[in-house]
């Protein structure tokens, strides 16, 4: 956190006389009689203005903080844009609505930032999007043109459009196909494929084509073993900002509830109420504290008069919690689904304003 003290300072005073001879204030006085009646309405009869003197005084004023802020966002996914949507929407009205259970209202809470995204993941697939493969491999003896014909018609009905003649220097008219059935488990993928088998066998029996053996038989996971699918998020950061201090741990606790991160842009300030509120309880003390500045700096045959200008300044002062905002740091708050989940907030003991009275004065001297 970035610190700054302001100190006190006490600046110099300049000091200006417009100093009169006796018989030049009483030719001045003589001359202008409605002066003279204004400085004695002013100050009575024994007291004549005579100069002016400009001072200027300043003061650190010790504010505690009243305001604070910081920032939670909630990221929602899902399979389908409008699942993670209303899922987001769910969790920030229940967040919502422990607020107002708490005392907080909607200008309380603010959107600040809202995002729709989609993202391609590979995971491992699930027993539910496996397929499995069972293979038969058929060889079968056909001795004319015909009979090959045949085959070809039963097997062309269970899309089985691959066969190939067998080379063998011992037997000729060989021909070999194969039969197969995916499912989703490995037993279903067997079933389907004796069954595939036996009404095939019964056709070609029929057909008195009964010179076939079974040559090999093996089954295959046929699906990978990792697929990519597409996964939708929804990014929504709302910032929170009241002055119930101790609320701070209720809220927070409410947002980890709901699987909110608490971002790290704490912001501690005063309220613009607050500091006017002090500029005006120390105005008075600082008319005092100049007046007493300039009295003691007047020489002896001077009196201090009425001030003629003042003039307040001042009342900005320096954040000693310098505020991030979230929507800067995205990466922070997630990184391949890890949640930030530990949280660290400090309040600033105190913040430091600094007000500075200046003012132009008439200087007084007795009349003898």
């Amino acid at each position: 956190m970035k610190k700054t003290i302001l100190f006190a300072m006490l600046l110099n005073i300049g000091i200006v006389f417009n100093s009169h001879a006796a018989n030049s204030v009483t030719q001045e006085l003589n001359v202008n009689n409605t002066y003279l009646q204004l400085q004695e309405l002013k100050y009575g009869k024994n007291l004549i203005p005579v100069g002016e003197v400009e001072a200027k005084i300043s003061e650190t004023v010790i504010l505690k903080p009243d305001t604070v802020q910081f920032s939670v966002t909630l990221l929602t996914d899902a399979a389908t844009p409008n699942d993670a949507s209303d899922l987001n929407v769910t969790a920030i009205k229940q967040f919502k609505d422990e607020l107002v259970k708490l005392g907080l209202t909607e200008d309380n809470l603010e959107t600040i930032g809202y995002q729709n995204n989609v993202r391609e993941i590979s995971q491992e697939n699930s027993q539910d999007n496996s397929k499995f493969q069972a293979n038969m491999n058929i060889v079968i003896k056909i001795d004319n043109n015909d009979s090959f014909v045949d085959l070809n018609k039963i097997l062309d009905r269970y899309d089985i459009n691959d066969i190939h003649q067998v080379k063998s220097d011992k037997v000729v008219n060989l021909y070999t196909f194969q039969i197969r059935e995916t499912a989703q488990t490995l037993n279903k993928a067997k079933d389907n494929l004796y069954k595939k088998y036996s009404t095939i066998t019964d056709e070609l029996k029929k057909l008195q084509l009964t010179n076939f053996t079974i040559t090999q038989s093996d089954t295959d996971k046929i699906s990978p073993e990792r697929i990519t699918v597409k996964q939708y998020y929804v990014r929504h950061n709302l910032m929170v900002k009241t002055t119930k201090l101790d609320l701070i741990g209720k809220i927070i606790a409410k947002a980890q509830e709901l699987k909110m991160v608490v971002n790290d842009d704490t912001h501690y300030s005063v309220s613009k109420e607050a500091v006017q509120k002090a500029i005006e309880e120390h105005e008075a003390i600082l008319l005092a504290k100049l007046k007493n500045k300039v009295e003691r700096l007047l020489a002896k045959q001077y009196l201090l008069g009425a001030p003629k200008q003042l003039n307040i300044t001042g009342g900005e002062f320096d954040l000693e919690s310098e505020y991030r905002d979230a929507r800067r740091y995205p990466n922070r708050l997630y990184n391949d689904g890890y949640r930030k989940e530990d949280v660290e907030i400090y309040a600033p003991t105190d913040y430091r304003i600094k007000l500075v009275l200046s003012g132009t004065f008439e200087t007084l001297k007795p009349i003898q």
